[in-house]
């Protein structure tokens, strides 16, 4: 390992980032250094941003992702190298937002019901009804639930925080009957062949995709989906912005705001014509006139 890398690994660590992060962020800027066989640190901003012009234009990556590859470049060259503005000319490319396609409560439940794997199923359940993380769903323990208060902890979400959010009654039962069936030891949902260690999210992640074909579910989106539908189904019972914050675990209100445009709309606007009353109305000739006026 170069001594570069190696710093650049070492305040990762320091600075909490997670294994996740670390290994994009690394891989970002070995990706940087074989483009131009050289050195990332003998590499200047201007030829970075023919690397981001490449990334756009011929590798077609997602802005996104190219965000992503900018950050990890942002923390080598303003954190690693300690070049302080070094790539404050790099333009960003703008994010486009999409809203998926979302799922109604029907089709969740017909998802749900086409996984006949009690395991995966559960799963499924509880990243539904609890809007959780795919990532998150696989790391739960038995000790996260809480009998008494009826309430689940997340540990080391996304952004390394913890969090306490309300379970379901109807949520604990299926858990209940799960865990009298498959007696876990330490994670709730655990490996084939290795007890102390969780179930990986690849196999999850295939599992509903066979259950969304099972039950023609033909709208594109992943088991992320779940969360998706969490969000928008509880905004339309009349569930608080700010409760849904915590719940899903948002650092800022506006990442939980979005789901404001995404909620379905059962009603049309209402017509505020037609509270002002005809005789009010000017006629289209005065109008005329005092327009030429």
């Amino acid at each position: 390992m170069s001594p570069l890398r190696q710093m650049m690994s070492d305040l990762l660590v320091i600075k909490n980032y997670s294994i996740h992060t670390q290994e994009c962020y690394i891989r970002s800027v070995e990706q940087l250094s074989q483009y131009f066989n050289c050195t990332p640190s003998k590499i200047t901003p201007e030829e970075i941003q023919k690397w981001i012009l490449h990334l756009i234009s011929e590798a077609q990556l997602a802005p996104g992702t190219i965000k992503l590859r900018l950050s990890a470049l942002k923390f080598f060259y303003h954190d690693v190298l300690q070049k302080e503005h070094y790539l404050d000319k790099v333009p960003v490319p703008k994010g486009v937002q999409k809203i998926p396609d979302l799922l109604t409560p029907p089709e969740v439940d017909a998802i749900i019901q086409a996984c006949k794997n009690q395991k995966y199923r559960t799963m499924m359940i509880v990243c539904y009804a609890c809007g959780l993380r795919v990532s998150e769903v696989v790391n739960l323990t038995i000790k996260d639930i809480e009998q008494y208060n009826m309430t689940l902890k997340i540990c080391q979400g996304k952004g390394n925080k913890d969090r306490i959010i309300p379970i379901p009654r109807t949520l604990f039962d299926v858990l209940k009957h799960y865990i009298e069936h498959y007696t876990p030891v330490t994670f709730l949902f655990y490996h084939q062949h290795n007890q102390l260690k969780a179930i990986g999210i690849s196999s999850l992640q295939q599992m509903y995709k066979a259950a969304k074909i099972k039950a023609e579910i033909i709208k594109k989106g992943g088991i992320h989906g779940l969360r998706h539908a969490f969000a928008t189904h509880q905004l339309a019972c009349g569930l608080s912005l700010y409760t849904l914050k915590e719940i899903l675990g948002h650092s800022s209100i506006k990442s939980t705001e979005r789901y404001l445009h995404w909620v379905p709309q059962d009603s049309a606007p209402v017509d505020l014509l037609s509270n002002i009353k005809k005789n009010r109305t000017l006629p289209a000739q005065q109008t005329d006139v005092e327009g030429d006026k």
